[in-house]
């Protein structure tokens, strides 16, 4: 089974984009599970420490300081093994990271 994240681009302004839990729970390196829903106007104070962190690993590993939310998701989804999707439109994805190729068996003669 294929751990997906899909993020959606709402406008032109950097870091203007709609994320799903999973993109959330990269972000923040928490689990899927500790995220609030998205009506839930109290974010957790940890959750935004988190991503403080997060950021600040991202910048220590790549030397980015100008990074925007895509980067994060995509660096994130590569380390983590998560397949990164980006929804345009109605019924269009466009995969961003691939997920990670399980194990190949050898073929036989």
């Amino acid at each position: 089974m294929t751990d997906t994240a899909v993020f959606r681009i709402i406008s032109d302004r950097r870091d203007d984009i709609a994320m799903d839990a999973r993109c959330m729970a990269l972000l923040t390196g928490a689990g899927v599970h500790d995220i609030p829903p998205s009506d839930d106007a109290m974010w957790p104070a940890a959750l935004a420490r988190n991503g403080r962190r997060r950021l600040k690993e991202y910048q220590a590993a790549t030397g980015d300081r100008d990074a925007d939310v895509r980067d994060l998701l995509i660096h994130y989804a590569r380390r983590e093994g998560v397949e990164l999707v980006r929804e345009i439109g109605s019924g269009t994805h466009v995969v961003v990271v691939p997920a990670p190729e399980g194990p190949r068996e050898e073929a036989t003669l």
